[in-house]
């Protein structure tokens, strides 16, 4: 890896990072600050708009979301154990987030945990039939993130893993 490579003789240490979130959720997420930005969310237009990307769902997942391929090079070049690998769903709990000051070699401090930044709440509800077809298409990111890291429960952490993965 050209990084580690290149600042380990200069005394810089390399301490990679490596959050990843429910990729169904990520998904869904990303559509609606789409959304939100063009001033077009509504629960009718997100649905809409979710459906259309679910007929239209390309064969790859983009590299933001291959969480595989991202796993798999931080192993070759680095070794899982000298990574941070965690999820969004669990950073902003004091365990992950403690976890992560320790390995970041920083002085932990007390976050103002109930102030949010940039929420997209939203109570929407998405049809079923969407959810199936993102999760068919999201099933590899799933079984490739389960296979990878098998220390983890990744059910008990990626709220859609058990029922789009095909562990039923």
């Amino acid at each position: 890896m050209t990084i580690k490579r290149e600042f380990t003789p200069r005394g810089i240490p390399v301490r990679p990072v490596f959050l990843m979130r429910d990729p169904i959720e990520r998904v869904i997420s990303s559509q609606r600050m789409k959304m939100r930005k063009r001033g077009q969310l509504s629960p009718d237009e997100e649905v809409e708009s979710l459906r259309s990307l679910a007929k239209k769902l390309p064969k790859q997942v983009s590299i933001r979301s291959n969480y595989a391929q991202t796993l798999g090079a931080l192993d070759e070049d680095l070794g899982h154990e000298n990574c941070f690998i965690s999820f969004y769903e669990t950073l902003f709990k004091q365990k992950t987030y403690a976890n992560l000051c320790k390995f970041l070699d920083m002085n932990y401090q007390e976050p103002r945990w109930g102030h949010k930044i940039n929420v997209s709440a939203t109570d929407t509800l998405i049809p079923e039939d969407i959810l199936e077809q993102l999760g068919l298409w999201q099933s590899p990111i799933y079984h490739a993130v389960k296979s990878q890291l098998t220390n983890v429960n990744i059910d008990s952490i990626w709220s859609t893993s058990a029922n789009w993965c095909g562990d039923q």
